[in-house]
Formats: structure tokens, sequence, C-alpha cells
């Protein structure tokens, strides 16, 4: 967790503030979009409401028709989450490229090269099934229900194309998934 820090955390969290600055394409990834934060003098904390699991709907900010990254996802659509820690005020320059009324902070944008996305875009169904199945003791005693979660699962294609345009404006190619 970014609030029980180690020194690894510490070390990468000067890197990433050197890779910001030196036009470094980043782009975090749950724990990684909470070092973002972190590293840049976010805020970092548990969920007041507790844990986001599950196939998730988010919305698009304005800001993200003009991100290169976000330009063409549609305004609403399905992620795959699971967090207990949220980024609970972003740092200063930090824009919101997507949200929903849980997490008010599901992906943003720092100068022009660094993105933090809360949510999974790597996973697939089977994935976050198999996530949910290895958890659901822990998950059963935070009194989520594991069946509810699982069968609502449902394909979401727009996390790999997030990943491959990433790949593609950062390595100059297409990506293979």
């Amino acid at each position: 967790m970014i609030t029980e820090p180690e020194p690894w955390t510490v070390e990468t969290a000067t890197w990433l503030r050197m890779a910001i600055e030196t036009d470094i394409p980043i782009f975090g990834i749950c724990y990684g979009h909470q070092l973002i934060a972190y590293a840049m003098g976010g805020t970092v904390g548990y969920h007041s409401k507790g844990m986001e699991i599950g196939a998730v709907e988010i919305e698009t900010s304005p800001l993200s028709d003009h991100d290169p990254l976000f330009h063409n996802l549609p305004k609403h659509f399905n992620v795959y989450a699971s967090h207990e820690q949220s980024v609970l005020r972003l740092p200063e320059g930090a824009e919101v490229l997507a949200f929903n009324l849980f997490e008010p902070y599901h992906a943003f944008v720092i100068k022009h090269n660094c993105w933090g996305v809360q949510f999974h875009p790597e996973f697939t169904p089977a994935i976050m099934k198999s996530y949910i199945l290895a958890q659901q003791d822990i998950l059963r005693e935070k009194g989520i229900d594991t069946i509810k979660i699982s069968d609502s699962i449902s394909p979401s294609p727009f996390g790999r194309s997030l990943i491959q345009r990433f790949c593609k404006m950062a390595f100059g190619y297409r990506y293979k998934l």
C-alpha cells in the first residue's frame, strides 16, 4: 500500500518525478496510478467507501476529448477495478480524464506524458473472475457478494485499446497484446 511505503517505493517516486519532468512516457495502473500521485505531491489513502471491485462503469471528462490516450473512448464504458486505496487529492497540475460516483480520479494526466488509471486495463473477464475467486474469503468477510460481482463481469475492450495506444505513442509501433 502507498500508505506503507517501502524503500523501493520512495526510490521509484524519485525516479518518476525525474521521468515526468524529462518527458519520458509513463502509464501507471492501480498502484502505479497511486504512486504517480504520491510522487508528484498528491494524497493517497484508504477510500472512505471501502473497496471497489469488479466491472465498473466510468465516465470520461470533457478534457479527455483532447487527450491522445482517451480522445476516442466513449463517454461511458466499463472497466475492471480492484482497490481499497485511492488518490484522495490530485497533485498540482494533474487533470481528470475519467471518473465515476465511487472514484473521482479513475484516470488523470500530468503534463502531456504521464497517465494514471485506477482501473485495470490489462485485465480480461477471465482474469477479473479469477482475481475475485482467489480473494473470495477476504471479500466475503468485507460483506462483498462475490457471486453477484463475478456474474456481472462482461467483456471490456477499452482497456486493451488504451494499452495499445500508449505503447504506440511510447515506442513508436503497434504493440500486439
